[in-house]
């Protein structure tokens, strides 16, 4: 797939797996930001400090606990 986004003038991100996804989403940093894919890659690796990351990273791991009690 990297080779097909590049080969239409584009640098390939990464941004991990589906429900990584939530880096992307309104209210995140990269959100609607017009930036090269350096840039990008350090927006989404901030992310899990930025307040929403945190928030996210909460509602995992209560998520987790819960999954886990349940079993």
């Amino acid at each position: 797939m990297a080779r097909l986004v590049r080969s239409l003038g584009f640098d390939p991100v990464v941004a991990g797996t589906l429900a990584d996804g939530v880096r992307l989403q309104p209210g995140s940093e990269p959100f609607g930001a017009y930036v090269g894919a350096g840039e990008l890659r350090a927006m989404l690796d901030r992310f899990p400090r930025t307040e929403l990351g945190r928030a996210v990273g909460r509602a995992r791991a209560a998520a987790s606990t819960a999954s886990g009690e349940a079993a």
